[in-house]
């Protein structure tokens, strides 16, 4: 089968799907309530200031931590967030672009 656009996105899609089932309710809320916080404190943020918030919190690693994109995605879908069309270098990714975030 030759690899299309849309079956990448599928299969993204499902991955991610995959994770969040996988996640407890517990590190869903703990991931959801770090990304209301960093918004509220930063007019734009990243993924890595949101690692940076449950650092600060002392808050340990409860599982996957891609379920921080599925939170990220439900949060953009709900309305909450909003993605912008910026990049930047990620401080936890060896510079690798990462997407930038506001508060809707």
């Amino acid at each position: 089968m030759t690899k299309t656009i849309d079956n990448a996105i599928g299969e993204k899609d499902r991955a991610i799907q995959r994770v969040e089932d996988g996640a407890s309710e517990l590190w869903l809320a703990l991931l959801r309530d770090a990304v209301n916080q960093t918004s509220k404190k930063l007019e734009t943020f990243s993924t890595d200031d949101v690692w940076d918030r449950l650092d600060e919190l002392k808050i340990k690693r409860l599982g996957e931590p891609r379920a921080l994109g599925s939170v990220m995605r439900s949060m953009r879908a709900e309305g909450t967030l909003k993605l912008l069309k910026e990049y930047t270098p990620s401080r936890r990714r060896h510079m690798t672009p990462i997407r930038v975030w506001r508060r809707a």
